[in-house]
């Protein structure tokens, strides 16, 4: 009753992480009390598989399927972005507990199992705070379709990597541990990378603002050129013109003289 008690308590927590997570990404379009409310809803059925049901992929399953409605529905931004603050967050916490799992629980199934969850929501927790302080992501930027997929394929990646070496453990408990600590910066370095993509993007976009300001430069100057030298030609002609209206003037002076 204890341990099920503390399951529920940090599996609340790690609902709150997950938005914290999405909050590095994303700008809610959904006021807080919408947000609070669909992480109730899928806590309540997350809860109830893991508790009933408890099958790894299942709950990973849902857990993909509540998190994605939750940022498509509560955040703003392209599907691209959604997915890939889903994928990043979600694959940092399935291998933090992979590692627990192979470091403390694998062979001692059912003893202490809340306590770990404690620790492994502890870590999910300060590897957040470590993000949030050393990448600034801007939540208006966007990458290309193309790169997102290509992020996105990293943390989906490490987290069916996981699953492979998961059920490898019994056979060799150091070596899968070595793999998923690199599977995890692997999927930590997704945040670093979306960091980078953004500023490329940005530089991207003020340099091509950079070249239209300068084609617009260059029409303006041509066009005052084209000014100028009309101006020049306009006053050629109004010389011209007024040196012959001055002969005109001087000639129907002389011939009145005489």
């Amino acid at each position: 009753m204890v341990e099920t008690i503390l399951y529920l308590a940090l599996n609340a927590f790690r609902m709150y992480l997950f938005i914290r997570f999405f909050g590095l990404f994303l700008e809610r379009c959904r006021s807080k009390r919408w947000i609070f409310g669909s992480c109730g809803v899928y806590f309540v059925i997350n809860s109830v598989g893991y508790l009933f049901v408890n099958y790894d992929r299942l709950t990973l399953a849902v857990n993909i399927i509540g998190l994605l409605i939750i940022a498509i529905a509560g955040y703003r931004g392209s599907i691209v972005k959604k997915v890939i603050a889903v994928f990043a967050c979600l694959g940092a916490a399935v291998l933090i507990e992979d590692i627990a799992w192979v470091l403390f629980v694998k062979g001692r199934e059912g003893r202490a199992i809340g306590s770990v969850f404690f620790w492994v929501n502890f870590v999910l927790f300060l590897l957040e705070i470590v993000i949030e302080k050393t990448v600034r992501l801007r939540k208006e930027g966007n990458v290309s379709p193309y790169k997102g997929i290509m992020l996105i394929g990293i943390s989906v990646g490490s987290i069916l990597l996981s699953m492979i070496i998961i059920e490898a453990a019994y056979r060799n408990p150091i070596l899968p541990v070595v793999a998923l600590c690199l599977l995890l910066a692997m999927d930590v370095a997704v945040f670093y990378f979306y960091e980078k993509l953004l500023d490329d993007y940005e530089k991207q976009k003020n340099e091509e603002m950079y070249r239209l300001q300068l084609s617009m430069y260059r029409k303006q100057l041509k066009l005052m050129q084209n000014a100028n030298d009309a101006y020049k030609s306009m006053r050629h002609d109004m010389k011209q013109h007024l040196a012959m209206v001055a002969g005109c003037i001087q000639k129907d002076e002389n011939e009145k003289a005489l």
